[in-house]
C-alpha cells in the first residue's frame, strides 16, 4: 500500500498558485502528458493490429479516446 500511496503521490503536483483557504487543496495531474505520449506511442501498434482485426482495432482507438478524456475531465 505505500508503494501505492507514493505512486500516486508521485502523479499528483502541487497547484501553481497558493490556495486561498489554507484546508483546502486543489490537486493537479502531471500524468496527463504522459498519457499523450503512452497513445502516441501506440498508434504504430494500433496501425499493426488494424490489419489483422479491424473491430479490435476500433476497440483500442474509442479506449485510447476514453483514456485521454476522462483523465483530463479530472484536470
Amino acid at each position: 500500500l505505500r508503494a501505492l500511496a507514493a505512486w500516486t503521490q508521485a502523479a499528483l503536483g502541487d497547484p501553481p498558485w497558493p490556495s486561498a483557504a489554507p484546508t483546502r487543496r486543489i490537486i493537479m495531474l502531471r500524468i496527463y502528458p504522459l498519457i499523450l505520449e503512452v497513445l502516441r506511442e501506440l498508434r504504430s501498434v494500433i496501425s499493426q493490429i488494424e490489419r489483422r482485426d479491424s473491430d479490435l482495432t476500433r476497440q483500442l482507438r474509442r479506449c485510447a479516446s476514453s483514456i485521454a478524456l476522462n483523465t483530463a475531465d479530472v484536470i
